[in-house]
Order: C-alpha cells, then structure tokens, then sequence
C-alpha cells in the first residue's frame, strides 16, 4: 500500500453500475459499526498531479482506523480485480465532504 498526498482532489461524480454495486455490497463488512466510518462514497475523481480521473473510496471517519479498513478494502477490491487494477481510499475532510455531497450519495451510512 501506497500513501499518497494530494494538493487538490475534484470530484467528479458516482461511479456506477452493477460490478460497482456488487463492490460496494462487499465493502460494506470493512465499513461495519466500530470502524468510525459514517459515510462511504464510490466515486470518480481528479487529482491536481494527473490528467486522468481515477475512482476512489472516499470516507468520513475511520482516519483512527485507518489500516485496518485500507487492509479490508483491498483484500476485497483484489478478490474482484486483477492486481493491475487499483482503487484509491480517500479520508475526507470536512471541506471535502461538502464537495462530495455535491456530486454523489453515499452507498454507506453508518446509523
């Protein structure tokens, strides 16, 4: 696992379909009450450093956590992927989470 900074990540909108759905149904165990995680979003993105959008997980919470979901998200990502194909995992900040609230829904809410 790769950590990354970014200056700027736009997003772009839902990444959607039935492969996504099957995905964010299985992502939903690693996203399980005592994680922290409130809000999950599968969405296409833009970072500052890159031409080309990428699709990321984007969370609120869970920064306390944040190995062991990472850990998770791959292990499952890579059980419905090849190992060439990559996902990114993004803790949002509040700033970001008024942006994405723009552009997507979350597929996960804690209650």
């Amino acid at each position: 696992m790769d950590q990354l900074r970014v200056d700027k990540i736009t997003f772009v909108g839902e990444q959607v379909g039935p492969v996504e759905q099957e995905l964010e149904r299985k992502l939903i165990a690693c996203l399980a009450p005592g994680t922290g995680v409130r809000d999950a979003y599968l969405v296409r993105v833009a970072y500052s450093h890159s031409p080309e959008q990428s699709v990321a997980l984007c969370l609120s919470g869970g920064g306390e956590r944040a190995q062991q979901i990472v850990g998770c998200v791959g292990r499952v990502f890579h059980k419905m992927f090849s190992n060439t194909q990559s996902l990114d995992v993004v803790f949002l900040t509040n700033v970001q989470m008024a942006e994405i609230g723009a552009v997507a829904r979350p597929f996960y809410t804690a209650h």
